[in-house]
């Protein structure tokens, strides 16, 4: 499945998941654009925990308000940093599995503005997801 069609999805099946998002810590840009989406499957017994300031999506109005500022004109939903836009970040899905080969959620992020850095068991019911900011490689 094509990134396009998991974005799609997400979006429609949001009630399926318990929803959390991180602004970039940047104050100058209105909105704040959000970098990190994570997508935590309910009913299942793993809790997804990540490092940072998240906020939890607690109803469909701010769900709604989220899709809509991070929809293009073409309806394509694109984590934009900043509004003005920058082609080189562009918006990824990454699903989380666990140790037991469960998939257990996604995370939806911007790549060139942060990295998924690993994923990793706690205990039985909690993995702790790791990213960071992207970091410039130098060249050899």
């Amino acid at each position: 499945m094509n990134q396009y069609m998991y974005l799609e999805q997400l979006i429609q099946n949001n009630s399926d998941y318990h929803i959390w998002f991180h602004y970039h810590p940047v104050n100058k840009y209105k909105p704040l654009p959000i970098t990190i989406i994570i997508f935590d499957k309910r009913n299942d017994h793993i809790k997804i925990l990540a490092p940072g300031n998240f906020s939890k999506v607690n109803d469909q109005e701010l769900w709604t308000k989220i899709v809509k500022e991070n929809t293009a004109g073409d309806g394509e939903f694109i984590l934009v940093w900043p509004k003005w836009g920058r082609p080189q970040y562009t918006t990824v899905v990454q699903e989380i599995w666990g140790t037991d080969n469960q998939l257990y959620g996604y995370v939806v992020y911007q790549t060139n503005a942060v990295r998924l850095e690993r994923v990793e068991l706690i205990d039985d019911s909690t993995i702790r997801i790791s990213y960071g900011p992207l970091r410039a490689v130098p060249e050899i």
